[in-house]
């Protein structure tokens, strides 16, 4: 637990450097949270093709592991396809998950190789391609990321990671537009102790997004269902390549606002919540770029001050570069990988 608490100490530590004496904090911020995109690192990966569709990556080191299961994976210069003998997500998900298994029993203490294992949660993700209707598979969630060690960047099977967020927000009489925000219990395995949006998670297997958010805002934030199933909006997608300690995500998150009344707080429920705070648009933002917020969750917030004026052309000088810090195309360029015969 010490090394998993030292990783978010790092983390937050470098978020107090890239801030730190200039103009413009946000877009220091936010090349830190998309920074990938600015490394190039990925250049020399692999798409991952499931049912015609790029859902994912391998490293170099990822690639020859996966040559080994012939009878599982399909490997040329330009992808790493799943057989297509396996035709439907239940079969998918079975041959996926005997693979990592398989990897699982091989591992040896200490290998940063399988790094992943040691983040093993017994939670299932579903995995998606472009196409978001049908899952193509489901899998450990520890195992969806690109893993990076002192080696470089290793891993499994590199899956686009997705979420749900809600942002909480109110019109106060006398403060203005302010936000609510949570402090994550110091049990939690990441960004312990951090400052975090209303609430939010991984979207679970089986479950539809809006489902989700409304779940998790219940759980974390003890907010009744029927009350919330009525107000709360989507108001789109944020994505982009994060890299921690952990490896690499391509993260996209669905975000939803929901209003609150001025006489209505949040409280913690499930205890992943230690307390909530109510705070005006500028203190928002000095949190968010404080060191002290979790770093995942702080595109959801500038995209809320974003959608609502408060950050803006006229006073960010980076706003267009840091609009697109919002919306990485983690979807598009892997197209010319859809094969014929798929939609």
């Amino acid at each position: 637990m010490g090394e998993e608490s030292d990783f978010w100490d790092r983390s937050a530590a470098l978020s107090e450097i890239m801030i730190r004496g200039d103009a413009s904090r946000l877009i220091r911020y936010a090349r830190q949270w998309n920074a990938v995109c600015h490394t190039g690192m990925f250049k020399n990966w692999t798409p991952v093709i499931v049912c015609g569709q790029h859902s994912g990556f391998v490293t170099p080191e990822m690639k020859a592991v996966v040559k080994n299961f012939p009878e599982l994976f399909s490997v040329n210069e330009h992808s790493v396809e799943l057989n297509r003998k396996f035709s439907t997500c239940e079969e998918r998900s079975l041959a996926v998950g005997k693979f990592i298994e398989t990897l699982r029993k091989q591992r040896k203490p200490g290998d940063p190789f399988y790094k992943a294992f040691d983040y093993w949660r017994n939670e299932v993700y579903d995995v998606w391609g472009s196409k978001h209707d049908v899952p193509l598979l489901q899998m450990e969630r520890s195992c969806m990321w690109v893993l990076q060690s002192a080696l470089g960047c290793v891993g499994l099977l590199g899956f686009r990671h997705y979420a749900v967020f809600l942002n909480g927000f109110v019109r106060h009489p006398e403060r203005g537009l302010c936000v609510w925000f949570q402090k994550r219990a110091l049990s939690k395995t990441t960004w312990p102790g951090k400052w975090d949006v209303m609430a939010g998670g991984g979207t679970t297997s089986g479950q539809k997004v809006r489902e989700s958010v409304m779940r998790e805002a219940c759980e974390e934030a003890s907010i009744k269902l029927d009350w919330m199933d009525a107000r709360i909006r989507f108001a789109g997608c944020v994505s982009f390549f994060h890299q921690d300690p952990r490896g690499i995500f391509p993260n996209v998150y669905h975000v939803f606002d929901v209003e609150l009344d001025p006489d209505l707080s949040p409280e913690p429920g499930d205890g992943e919540a230690s307390e909530f705070q109510l705070l005006d648009t500028a203190e928002a933002l000095d949190l968010v770029c404080s060191g002290q917020f979790k770093m995942t969750s702080g595109p959801v917030v500038v995209d809320f001050l974003i959608r609502h004026g408060v950050i803006n052309p006229d006073e960010e000088p980076y706003y267009a570069e840091l609009v697109e810090h919002l919306h990485a195309p983690l979807h598009i360029p892997h197209g010319c990988f859809q094969s014929n015969g798929y939609e």
